[in-house]
């Protein structure tokens, strides 16, 4: 469960805008900003919730936070290379449709598995010295959690900037675990049973609930 539960966080850690929150465009030219100003709001606000000890305003929390990812995922992109080699063959329809499935998907994995927030701090390791966030088009962000029991997980969030030149995340890598890859490995695993993209689509939720990408503890 924890796993999942930091894999979620990962993900809510993206959100750039909750209700009441803003975060200026010079903020938002720096992906190292943006990842921790956003997850430090993420954090008080799931405190804020969790304090009342009501799992069902922390799931409904969840969605929200997850339903606001658009702002900073690139969804499509993502779809694309979760797909793999299927993608070429793939119509832009059916790679709209798989986004769209992938991303509920996600709101629904993680929505039942967060029932208890459980990281006490989440620290964003500095970039490198030679890094310019004016100039630079690709950047990687390296965050260091830790849970209230004391255990430590490092994420890392691959971001580029979109055509607007705001900058997205592309990928994340929870404690070694390459979410991009898995998910990759699971819908090639997927094609290779159905042989179908429609298919696929069709039955990735269910694909996500028999199949996390991340174990249980």
């Amino acid at each position: 469960m924890k796993h999942r539960q930091i894999v979620f966080f990962a993900l809510a850690a993206l959100v750039s805008y909750l209700p009441g929150f803003s975060i200026a465009q010079e903020e938002n030219n720096n992906p190292a900003v943006l990842i921790e100003q956003s997850t430090d709001r993420v954090l008080q606000v799931l405190e804020s919730h969790t304090e009342t000890g009501e799992a069902v305003s922390v799931s409904a929390l969840a969605d929200e936070l997850l339903s606001t990812l658009e702002a900073v995922v690139d969804f499509e992109s993502i779809a694309r290379g979760v797909m793999g080699k299927h993608a070429g063959a793939a119509s832009d329809k059916q790679v709209q449709e798989f986004a769209s499935v992938f991303r509920e998907s996600l709101v629904s994995l993680y929505a039942r598995s967060f029932r208890t927030f459980e990281i006490k701090e989440a620290r964003v390791l500095d970039m490198p010295v030679d890094f310019d966030a004016e100039t630079a088009a690709k950047a990687t962000v390296r965050m260091q959690a830790t849970t209230a029991d004391g255990e430590s997980y490092s994420l890392s969030y691959a971001m580029r900037r979109d055509d607007e030149r705001r900058w997205v995340v592309r990928n994340i890598v929870v404690d070694g675990i390459n979410l991009g890859l898995t998910y990759m490995n699971q819908f090639d695993g997927a094609m290779s049973r159905y042989g179908s993209v429609d298919t696929v689509i069709a039955r990735w939720p269910e694909e996500m609930r028999e199949q996390t990408v991340v174990g249980e503890e």
